[in-house]
């Protein structure tokens, strides 16, 4: 998925934004709603090789700090980029479901979770604007270049954290301010301003990990 940037997890607001799938490198349009149900275009583009490079998957996959038997949700997952790993990660007692808006992205994913044979890799259908997610399921909710494209976004999260488990955690990545590549930086949000919106919403920063060039890393979990 390759972006000079595409605008899931990853919408007409989000509507769009969640086929994104964490894409920072390809062209993308000015606009937040975007449709990426033309699959087999965007899967060539989030899908190419030169992303092991700038995205570095499994060295981000490391960080999360995954364990066997972990349940994590990859919201605006896409082709299942980071769900195929997290899979792994999580196996033999865990598993991942990636949602996505996108009823292709959700056929990609499942075609992809039978051809790698990992029953641990689910898909799933997720609302654009109410992300029911089942309540108190996921050890680990994950959004890859998704939440920029939100434009309710505090709302969003506590709908969103309601599928956390007791000591659960939210993990973003997305672009920064100051990338040379990834979406116009009128769309673009400051680390400080993804923070504030987390506490708003109950959250609190656990880790700001500075180790992607282009993008930033930020952990969360509930408020005590």
């Amino acid at each position: 998925m390759l972006f000079k940037y595409l605008v899931l997890l990853c919408l007409v607001y989000p509507a769009f934004f969640l086929a994104a799938s964490c894409d920072s490198k390809s062209p993308m349009p000015h606009e937040r709603s975007h449709s990426f149900a033309d699959v087999e275009s965007y899967a060539k583009r989030f899908e190419d090789p030169a992303r092991l490079e700038w995205q570095r998957p499994d060295e981000v996959v490391k960080r999360m700090g995954l364990k066997n038997g972990d349940m994590v949700a990859d919201v605006g997952a896409g082709t299942g980029y980071f769900a195929r790993r997290i899979a792994k990660a999580v196996a033999p007692g865990g598993a991942v479901t990636g949602y996505d808006i996108e009823k292709g992205m959700i056929e990609y994913m499942k075609e992809d979770a039978r051809k790698l044979g990992l029953a641990n890799y689910r898909a799933e259908l997720i609302d654009a604007k109410e992300p029911a997610l089942p309540a108190g399921r996921f050890a680990v909710i994950f959004m890859c270049n998704t939440y920029h494209h939100i434009e309710e976004r505090v709302p969003y999260l506590r709908a969103l954290m309601k599928g956390l488990a007791a000591g659960g955690r939210v993990i973003i990545l997305d672009t920064r301010m100051e990338a040379k590549d990834g979406p116009p930086v009128k769309l673009r949000l400051e680390k400080n301003t993804v923070i504030a919106e987390f506490a708003e919403a109950g959250l609190a920063l656990l880790k700001d990990d500075d180790f992607l060039k282009d993008q930033y890393y930020l952990e969360f979990s509930m408020k005590k």
